[in-house]
């Protein structure tokens, strides 16, 4: 074989055999958008458990985080639709964010005792991925509910922004409270693998994922670090969504609640805009001056 058969024909496909047997090895990220938990997952396994026997689900296989988020935050929220029974697990697991851990270790946990220092969060959008999307998050503290939060976020408005800001904001407030350690229970798969294993990752390197691009939502994000840091201990706990766990229920009541206040207010402000829009209109139909010179003008 001469070298220049070797240079221009046998290296070029042994350089794209060796990239693909290296794209095939490489972690993929399962989107989960209609399944049992909404989020993320770093192997079939783990993405299977969320949508077998669920008859609308809704998932993708993605080979950047990015690209996951994206998918999910264009995607319709929905009510996932069980073809039979599931038993969810009830086994505890706690995540203290000094620790990584893997995402197939997040399970299902059962209600604990209501604690000042126990809080419930969730995010909601209502019209995911559509040009008037509108998000909200619930915070309730069971042990104090005068502290409950039902608020509208900023910025874009999509479930996983709605999802993050909520553990924001109850870290923010958590630390208002003089609150040194949190538990935070959610039923977001997202926020809890995003806290407990990505962020770190991304801060060592510089906010950029392992394929080069910056982390989607980075702002974001960097809240949520710095919000934790604040904490002397935060543990992160899952509960099932939408199942009947009464902080959980809670949450999701107040996220939707201030969903609908906010589009409330907007039909209002747009009703008030057409009324007075068609009064202006009246007035000029009407205007007697305009009728005084219409006729001098007949006359002449």
């Amino acid at each position: 074989m001469s070298y220049g058969y070797f240079y221009n024909h046998a290296l070029p496909s042994i350089i794209r055999q060796i990239r693909k047997i290296k794209k095939f090895h490489e972690p993929k990220f399962y989107a989960v958008a209609v399944g049992r938990r909404v989020g993320i997952y770093r192997s079939w396994p783990s993405c299977k458990v969320q949508i077998d026997n669920i008859s609308n689900a809704k998932y993708r296989r993605f080979d950047t985080h990015n690209e996951a988020i994206a998918y999910l935050e264009k995607t319709p929220i929905e009510t996932p639709l069980p073809l039979q029974d599931h038993e969810l697990l009830t086994k505890t697991t706690k995540f203290d964010h000094h620790h990584h851990h893997h995402d197939d270790n997040i399970e299902m946990t059962s209600l604990d005792s209501d604690s000042s220092s126990i809080v419930y969060i969730d995010g909601s959008c209502w019209r995911n991925g559509a040009p008037d999307a509108c998000a909200g998050i619930g915070i309730y503290w069971p042990g104090s509910p005068e502290q409950n939060q039902s608020l509208t976020i900023d910025g874009r408005q999509t479930s996983i922004r709605a999802e993050i800001w909520a553990a924001i904001y109850a870290l923010r407030q958590a630390k208002q409270l003089g609150l040194n350690e949190i538990i935070i229970y959610s039923d977001s798969h997202f926020v809890i693998q995003t806290a407990t294993v990505w962020l770190y990752k991304w801060k060592r390197n510089c906010w950029m994922t392992s394929s080069g691009s910056e982390v989607k939502n980075r702002y974001d994000m960097m809240a949520l670090d710095e919000s934790i840091r604040q904490m002397k201990k935060v543990i992160w706990r899952s509960v099932p969504g939408h199942s009947g766990v009464p902080g959980n229920e809670e949450a999701d009541r107040l996220a939707n609640a201030a969903i609908a206040d906010q589009e409330q207010q907007q039909q209002q402000q747009q009703q008030q805009q057409r009324i007075t829009i068609a009064n202006s209109e009246s007035i000029i139909v009407n205007d007697p001056n305009k009728n005084e010179n219409e006729t001098k003008n007949n006359v002449n």
